[in-house]
């Protein structure tokens, strides 16, 4: 029973190490990082944009896009994270799906 308490605490250890402070944890090969672009799951459903992060109110963040118009994006546990987490005015890459569910955020780099 010891060995097992001791295996979990270097799990948990571990996973903490790992969390990039969205409270996901990213075990990603370096092989397969999600390349600026590219859609993260090769899904066809999905439809990227480019744009500035207005407001944030809990799960549901607006983003203006590249042509001007607010778009109203859910963010939850299911969505995939990469870089830093965005703070308002900064630029993200979203992908989202047709119910505006974002399927996967990358904030991009400062300019």
């Amino acid at each position: 029973m010891r060995h097992v308490t001791s295996a979990v605490l270097h799990c948990a250890i571990a996973a903490i190490a790992l969390s990039d402070g969205w409270g996901i944890v990213h075990a990603i090969p370096p092989g397969l990082a999600q390349e600026p672009g590219k859609d993260p799951f090769g899904s066809t459903q999905l439809k990227p944009f480019r744009g500035t992060l207005l407001r944030i109110e809990g799960q549901d963040w607006l983003v203006k896009d590249r042509e001007g118009h607010e778009r109203s994006i859910r963010v939850d546990r299911h969505t995939r994270k990469s870089g830093s987490r965005p703070r308002i005015g900064e630029e993200i890459e979203v992908y989202v799906d047709s119910d505006a569910h974002a399927r996967s955020i990358r904030t991009l780099a400062e300019k």
